[in-house]
């Protein structure tokens, strides 16, 4: 799979943002995958490092910046047959690990885990 999305608006901040994915089934039961996704964009027309003066606009949101950044995900999918666990037909446990990294030094390392238990 892959997914381009491009992003525009009136404070000129402008995106560009490509994902890229594989997912691969391993038996009837496990379903297994990766996605790696890059994200960059430019910072408002008001952006500075630094402001002098009494500017009109100023920002210290660090989602006016510029930036680049790149996450790299893996993600397994298990549908236990046959009340494993306990659990009733068409659950689902979920677990996923997350690597994130961007330009402006923030690095992150996401564990996350769930269950899906359809209602009937």
């Amino acid at each position: 799979e892959a997914d381009y999305r491009w992003y525009k608006d009136t404070w000129d901040v402008r995106s560009d943002t490509l994902a890229r994915g594989l997912s691969r089934h391993f038996g009837e039961t496990v379903v297994g995958g990766g996605t790696w996704r890059h994200y960059t964009q430019t910072g408002a027309y008001f952006y500075q490092p630094s402001y002098t003066g009494s500017p009109t606009y100023f920002t210290g949101d660090f989602r006016l910046f510029p930036f680049d950044s790149n996450s790299v995900t893996g993600r397994m999918e298990i549908t236990p047959k046959g009340g494993i666990f306990a659990m009733p037909a068409g659950s689902t446990l979920t677990l996923q690990y997350e690597r994130y990294r961007s330009t402006t030094g923030f690095v992150a390392g996401i564990f996350t885990g769930g269950v899906r238990i359809p209602l009937k």
